[in-house]
């Protein structure tokens, strides 16, 4: 095990890069991804506006350094403080994702928007995000059923509809119907859909439910 403390160097990078990053977030937020120039982000991060190629090599660079550091936030391991209970562990994954989505809304709408028209982010955004995530979250699929803790399923088709129903809320564009609605209520549909699927009301039922609500 490495326990070697980073040298000065290091950390006056690392916290250079980060005050970069930052002001990235706040910039393409505000300005958007086209709008902002390198100078408007390195007078935000306080830093010579050569920092900004020297950490990143360019503005699209940075921008894809950007889009890592978020999928990071956004997707990275929870603590396995709630892993006893399954329901419990998934519910507040869920809920975290959901609240740091909602932080940084303005900013994940410009990179959505920019994914749709950059071909090289685009291809960055599908390996980085997409074939990353659903791989690992296919393998958890797979140890919890061999655990015996998740009825035998395709694991395979089920991660890429899970990934498909978080990813979603992240369309740039606003969606009334959703933004009134907290974190928790998000989740709380989510989970009922996990635990119960669509199930069809038997034709009998659904009849008589049709019929009462035709006589309202």
């Amino acid at each position: 095990m490495n326990d070697r403390k980073p040298s000065r160097r290091e950390r006056h990078t690392a916290e250079t890069k980060n005050r970069i990053l930052q002001a990235a977030k706040t910039m393409f937020a505000e300005r958007g991804y086209r709008q902002a120039t390198t100078r408007e982000i390195a007078e935000e991060a306080d830093v010579a506006e050569g920092s900004i190629f020297y950490h990143f090599g360019s503005k699209r660079g940075l921008l894809l350094a950007l889009v890592e550091s978020i999928t990071d936030e956004l997707l990275g391991p929870m603590p396995p403080a709630f892993q006893d209970d399954l329901l419990t562990w998934v519910r507040e994954v869920l809920r975290r994702r959901f609240v740091l989505m909602k932080q940084c809304r303005a900013l994940l709408s410009v990179l959505m928007h920019e994914v749709q028209l950059d071909d090289e982010l685009r291809q960055f955004y599908g390996k980085r995000v997409l074939q990353t995530t659903v791989t690992k979250l296919e393998a958890q699929l797979n140890e919890l059923i061999a655990a015996g803790r998740l009825r035998p399923i395709n694991a395979a088709v089920v991660a890429r509809a899970v990934l498909g129903s978080y990813l979603s809320f992240m369309m740039p564009y606003p969606d009334p119907q959703l933004e009134e609605l907290s974190p928790e209520e998000i989740v709380a549909s989510l989970i009922d859909l996990y635990r119960n699927g669509l199930r069809m009301l038997p034709d009998e039922q659904a009849e008589n439910e049709s019929e009462s609500v035709d006589k309202a």
